[in-house]
């Protein structure tokens, strides 16, 4: 699996350099470079900027609907495989069938290898098919039917939103109709769709994360409850500019109106959907890393073999394992914050976006280099864990809340875009 992750990365180098690219790209760039002067102003192009060469430019697909459809196949593939085996197992559990499989079978194929375990971490005992009223609450199967309940209808909605999101993103352009006119209003009816399926995406998030049947410690509940609240806002301000621009005559502040209205939402998109995908390509790459190691520090990687610990805890119970629990969360952020800046090289942003975004990844690093530093450092010395959990939440916070305070004030800026409300909208719909 690493072998097959460097030769993609090799080839996506090699195809990017030989079609010759850069020009299309710097096209798209619109004058601006995301790493242009950010540490040396005297230099044409920063650390950032390296990293882009290497990490994003390659990765830049040619439109935004190969984008999004590349991300809905697989994030779809990767979640997909938790319903299967709650259907033909009766358990819910985390499979790394849909990201591992195709390598246990290659090397069963060419090398004759037996192949690992692909089920992570196990959720829950066998589920009965007409789940009875059970009055005991420390019934081992009242809580396996709690879980079922609280997994089950959140799975859902992930999916449907996952589902509706990609087929509003990837048809915005001329998708539904050659007409215009008839264009645009298929976009707004679908769309409301779209929303409702995020509404029941977040309510649903928010529940499970807010009963925590999973015995996550506070810290894991904010980041959780956080990523709810921050798609909560950038649906809110993707709204308001689709409204603006709807009502604005002016043909350039009606086009940048619409430019901003799609940049919020497939943020939105992307940062909705982290469950279904992002998280479990980190938790993919930890697992794969964790093999390298010994039970013990293994154990403090993954997160699948430290849930499957029995500690005296209830199945699947998170509770002693916040350490690679946030691993895997900070490296998920700093993969959508990846995504978001393929994005970026999408999109015609505003020098307000790119401040933000640039704040977003600073902060991203800094979180992951703290979890990383507290993987070996809490295993020498437990008791610094508390402390590093002290100064993980503000800085959890500051980030959420950061971001929040960029979106209201790149909406206060663009004071052109507040002459509709969102009620007249909702009036226009009824």
């Amino acid at each position: 699996a690493f072998i097959f992750l460097v030769v993609m990365f090799i080839i996506c180098h090699l195809i990017y350099r030989g079609t010759q690219r850069e020009n299309a790209i710097e096209r798209k760039r619109r004058g601006w470079q995301l790493g242009k002067g950010l540490l040396d102003p005297h230099r044409e192009v920063g650390l950032l900027g390296l990293i882009e060469k290497i990490f994003v430019d390659p990765f830049v697909p040619a439109s935004l609907e190969n984008f999004v459809l590349f991300i809905f196949f697989l994030w779809f593939v990767f979640t997909i495989t938790m319903g299967i085996t709650r259907y033909y197992r009766k358990i819910w559990a985390v499979e790394m069938m849909g990201q591992h499989g195709i390598f246990n079978y290659i090397s069963f194929l060419f090398f004759g290898c037996k192949g690992k375990d692909l089920t992570a971490v196990i959720y829950t005992h066998p589920i009965p098919e007409h789940s009875p009223f059970i009055s005991d609450p420390q019934s081992t199967q009242k809580r396996d039917v709690d879980v079922d309940s609280f997994i089950m209808f959140h799975i859902t909605a992930a999916m449907a939103w996952l589902f509706l999101g990609f087929i509003q993103i990837y048809l915005a352009k001329g998708g539904w109709s050659s007409n215009p006119v008839e264009q645009n209003k298929v976009h707004r009816v679908f769309g409301c769709f779209a929303i409702l399926g995020l509404i029941a995406h977040v309510f649903f998030a928010t529940r499970i994360a807010y009963h925590d049947p999973m015995n996550q410690i506070q810290l894991i509940q904010i980041n959780y409850l956080g990523m709810c609240v921050e798609v909560t806002v950038l649906c809110y301000y993707g709204i308001m500019y689709a409204v603006a621009a709807r009502n604005e005559q002016d043909k350039g502040k009606k086009h940048y109106l619409k430019r901003m209205h799609r940049y919020r939402m497939v943020t939105c998109w992307i940062q909705g959907i982290f469950g279904s995908g992002a998280i479990r390509v980190t938790f993919w790459f930890l697992w794969m890393v964790g093999h390298f190691f010994s039970p013990v520090w293994r154990a403090r990687i993954d997160r699948g073999t430290c849930q499957s610990v029995d500690r005296g805890e209830p199945l699947g119970s998170a509770e002693s394992c916040w350490v690679p629990v946030f691993l895997n969360l900070s490296l998920t952020n700093l993969t959508n914050t990846w995504l978001i800046w393929i994005l970026f090289r999408l999109s015609e942003t505003t020098p307000r976006d790119r401040a933000s975004f640039l704040s977003r990844l600073r902060s991203s690093l800094r979180v992951v280099g703290i979890s990383i530093v507290t993987v070996p450092l809490g295993h020498y010395w437990p008791k610094t864990e508390y402390y590093i959990r002290v100064v993980l939440i503000p800085l959890s916070l500051q980030s959420r809340m950061s971001m929040l305070w960029d979106l209201e004030k790149s909406w206060n800026i663009d004071y052109y875009a507040r002459k509709t409300r969102l009620t007249n909208f909702l009036h226009v719909q009824v």
